[in-house]
């Protein structure tokens, strides 16, 4: 999408003459304009989901992301700007990841909640009659998962380089969701207590918004 927006624009305009409804998409974040995501409203789609993967400029740069942290908050001023439901993915453990930027991934994230929240809010009657309250979370909040480093990526290839330390090569692991490696600068065991810390700061997020949270926790797999 965000690769071919001319061919993107094209295809939105081709799914809004064929009314095929409802239906969700997901994009890097590059390539996201006010006229895409109106375009998107327009054909029917009610979410994206969009890979952040970090709030640190450093962690961003060293990863060779074509993104920055003002990149990401000026995306979320546009979907609540077109009052437009996003779900922001965040990767924990990525090579060049410390403690610190870890907080910092995780400011950004409750940023982007508070864009989608603020619209779930105020449209939360309407939301509620074309979805279910569980998609509705889905939609709008922000996920955060274990770095998987599949093979071919350079974190595989030359780990050494990229600072990080895989464990071993049990595929049916690498579900992002289990610790199959680490980078140099904080462990395993500190990641996944903070991916914890994260999701249990997005529930309080959503308090916040008055937004009922009684079904969902950490882990839930409804």
């Amino acid at each position: 999408m965000g690769l071919f927006p001319e061919r993107t624009k094209q295809v939105l305009e081709l799914i809004k003459s064929k009314e095929v409804g409802q239906f969700r998409a997901a994009t890097r974040p590059d390539g996201i304009t006010d006229e895409i995501l109106k375009k998107l409203k327009e054909a029917g789609c009610t979410n994206l989901y969009i890979g952040m993967e970090s709030g640190s400029d450093e962690v961003l740069k060293f990863n060779k992301r074509a993104i920055t942290v003002s990149k990401i908050l000026e995306i979320t001023e546009m979907f609540q700007r077109n009052e437009m439901m996003f779900h922001a993915g965040f990767i924990l453990g990525l090579p060049g990841e410390t403690k610190q930027t870890l907080e910092q991934t995780l400011d950004i994230a409750l940023k982007c909640c508070d864009s989608t929240f603020t619209t779930v809010k105020k449209n939360f009657k309407e939301l509620l009659e074309m979805m279910s309250f569980k998609l509705i979370v889905e939609n709008s909040r922000a996920e955060f998962n274990l770095l998987a480093p599949n093979p071919g990526t350079e974190i595989f290839r030359n780990p050494e380089k990229m600072r990080y330390k895989i464990f071993h090569k049990n595929w049916e692991l690498y579900d992002c969701n289990t610790s199959v490696g680490e980078p140099y600068d904080v462990t395993a065991p500190e990641i996944e207590e903070f991916k914890k810390k994260a999701f249990k700061a997005v529930q309080d997020k959503m308090q916040k918004y008055n937004l009922p949270v009684n079904w969902w926790d950490y882990g839930y797999k409804g």
